[in-house]
């Protein structure tokens, strides 16, 4: 019986994800590909910052083709000082938690605060 427990326990554990495995608390949930993970350093050493569009598309999970447009448009908003980067950025990590839709409400959401600052998106 005992030797029952002990190896269902550990059962237990990788099937909670505390030990080992590709979904385990001591790896990147967002996975090895994704603009969270680290990107590789260059030549001087220091790690490459990934652009927010590169930010945005991979943090929202983006796929169409105007969720993609809307994305550049975004950006260039950000770019040419329509649109604060620290409201897109508060924007992204809010939709970022969410289970499903993160896009959906990304979009929402930034139209609707942007819109509360007089600005038309």
């Amino acid at each position: 019986m005992r030797r029952f427990l002990a190896v269902g326990g550990l059962t237990l554990a990788f099937a909670m994800g505390l030990i080992g495995g590709p979904h385990s608390l001591w790896t990147n949930p967002a996975g090895p590909n994704s603009a969270m993970a680290s990107p590789p350093p260059d030549g001087s050493g220091a790690p490459n910052e990934p652009t927010l569009k590169q930010k945005l598309a991979d943090g929202l999970e983006t796929r169409a083709p105007a969720e993609i447009a809307f994305i550049k448009k975004v950006v260039s908003l950000v770019n040419d000082g329509t649109l604060p980067e620290s409201l897109v950025d508060s924007t992204f990590d809010w939709a970022r938690k969410k289970e499903k839709h993160k896009f959906q409400y990304f979009r929402q959401a930034l139209i609707v605060r942007a819109k509360q600052m007089g600005i038309q998106m």
